[in-house]
């Protein structure tokens, strides 16, 4: 029997996390029976259709308290945060390769994904004269996918205040990404792209912002930033109101479209009637 992924956030048991092709909506996918095996046959627990997955690709285990991912002789191999392994335990954020795709482990608890927030991760300084060449842009790419298995991306909340009463409106949910990237012109390049990378980081931002708004007051407003690649995409609406979900009943969610991006044309509209 396959495991049915979910889009809501698997708490309690441990899950692995992929973003099909073409959805911005990651998936979550509960292990709530172990061993739990992976592969492109039908009676696999998790099944990928892809001709470069063997019929019974990997598998999870649990023993005590720990999880290892074990390769079942597959023709392209497992490979664990970059690296081909036969057998390996599995950390909180590990990223596993299987042929083609791409799945996030995570422990389910709430305990491990707070630790997870607040890592600090210490990249070395290399700024050098030539910023911006390829090299710097391999390095973001590669410190951009570890603060995607870290979950290692930083909200600040800053109030909104009323011009007339002084009241605070709602508070801004602002990603503190400069430190990850060292103010790079590499890092700022890759940020502005628009591709499956910077999807997932901002996806992974307005997350953390959404959990972490429990902080906040009940009742409150939660702002979050739209960037002018994303007016109108099909999926972005739907996304927005499962991140809505995830707040206190009497919270609510705003959207700040960039004015570079505001047209007044019939798909624009249409777009601002599906985000309401």
């Amino acid at each position: 029997m396959q495991t049915q992924p979910t889009y809501e956030r698997v708490t309690g048991n441990p899950w692995l996390e992929r973003y099909p092709s073409g959805s911005g909506l990651p998936e979550q996918i509960p292990l709530e029976s172990l061993p739990f095996t992976i592969g492109r046959n039908e009676n696999v627990d998790l099944q990928i259709n892809s001709s470069r997955v063997s019929r019974e690709h990997a598998l999870i285990v649990r023993e005590g308290g720990r999880y290892r991912i074990e390769d079942l002789g597959s023709t392209n191999g497992t490979f664990l945060n970059g690296r081909r392994v036969e057998k390996a335990a599995l950390e909180d954020g590990d990223l596993l390769l299987i042929a083609d795709a791409e799945l996030t482990f995570y422990l389910g608890t709430r305990e491990h994904a707070r630790k997870t927030i607040t890592e600090v991760i210490a990249f070395e300084h290399t700024d050098r004269d030539d910023d911006g060449a390829p090299v710097d842009l391999i390095l973001a790419v590669r410190r951009a996918g570890e603060v995607l298995t870290r979950r290692a991306i930083f909200n600040r909340f800053q109030p909104l205040v009323g011009l007339n009463d002084d009241l605070v409106l709602g508070y801004a949910a602002l990603a503190e990404q400069g430190d990850t990237f060292h103010g790079r012109q590499a890092g700022r390049m890759l940020l502005g792209v628009e591709c499956r990378l910077t999807e997932r980081m901002r996806y992974l931002q307005r997350l953390l912002a959404v959990e972490e708004a429990s902080t906040l007051t009940d009742e409150t407003t939660l702002f979050l930033k739209l960037h002018a690649g994303e007016i109108g995409a099909s999926e972005l609406p739907d996304t927005l109101g499962r991140l809505r979900g995830g707040l206190a009943e009497q919270q609510r969610l705003a959207v700040e479209v960039p004015e570079a991006a505001f047209t007044d044309t019939p798909p624009f509209r249409e777009f601002q009637l599906r985000l309401q």
